[in-house]
C-alpha cells in the first residue's frame, strides 16, 4: 500500500505516516512563546506565561460569541472524521488503513492523531481536507419537532418513523437544499 522506497540493502520498504487534523480554534488563546534567547514574549493578555502556567493554552475570552458553532463542531466531528476517511481512501485508490485517537487540546480545539499505513503525498492530503470541509453538514434542526412526553414512532413493517411526517428522509432533505436560496444548518469543518 501506498509508495515503496528501496533502501541501500536493495529492500523494498512501505513506510507509514502520521496524520493530524484539527478544528479550528475560537480565538485567542494565552501564549508563552519564547524569544532566541529563551526569554519569554509578553502574551496578548499583557502578562507572561511560563510552562507551569495553568493559564498557559486556555481561551482568553470565557465567553466566546461563536458558542453555537464550536458547539455544532464538536457535535459533528465524528461524522468529519467519518468523511475525511471515506474521502480518503476513494482519493487514494487503495484501503487506507490507520489506526489512532481524538482528544481535546488545551485551547478547546479539538484534533485526533492517526497513524496511518503506507504513504499519501501532502497535497493529496490537503485536497482530501478541502474538500471534506465543505461534504459534512446537516439540513436545519432549529425548530424542535418532538418533546420527551411526543416521541417519533418507530414503523417496523415500514422500516421508518411514522406521524405527521415530523422526520424528513434524507431524500427529502436533499431535495429541499436543492430549492432556490436553501442553506444547510451547519457545514463542519
Amino acid at each position: 500500500m501506498g509508495r515503496t522506497y528501496e533502501g541501500r540493502d536493495g529492500k523494498a520498504h512501505r513506510p507509514s505516516m502520521l496524520l493530524t487534523v484539527t478544528l479550528p480554534g475560537f480565538g485567542s488563546v494565552h501564549t508563552g512563546t519564547r524569544m532566541r534567547r529563551g526569554q519569554l514574549m509578553q502574551c496578548d493578555c499583557g502578562h507572561r506565561h511560563g510552562e507551569a502556567d495553568d493559564l498557559l493554552g486556555t481561551p482568553m475570552d470565557r465567553t466566546p460569541d461563536d458558542y453555537r458553532e464550536q458547539a455544532l463542531s464538536l457535535i459533528f466531528f465524528p461524522y468529519l472524521l467519518d468523511r475525511l476517511w471515506q474521502n480518503y481512501r476513494c482519493a487514494a485508490g487503495w484501503r487506507v488503513a490507520y489506526a489512532g485517537a481524538v482528544e481535546m487540546q488545551r485551547r478547546l480545539a479539538t484534533h485526533a492523531h492517526y497513524a496511518v499505513r503506507g504513504t499519501i503525498s501532502p497535497a493529496l492530503t490537503k485536497q482530501v481536507a478541502a474538500a471534506t470541509y465543505h461534504q459534512v453538514w446537516r439540513p436545519p434542526f432549529d425548530r424542535v419537532r418532538y418533546s420527551i412526553s411526543r416521541h417519533p414512532v418507530w414503523d417496523a413493517e415500514a422500516e421508518s418513523y411514522v406521524e405527521d411526517a415530523a422526520l424528513t428522509t434524507w431524500r427529502q432533505a436533499i431535495e429541499a437544499l436543492a430549492q432556490p436560496g436553501a442553506e444547510p444548518a451547519f457545514v463542519g469543518g
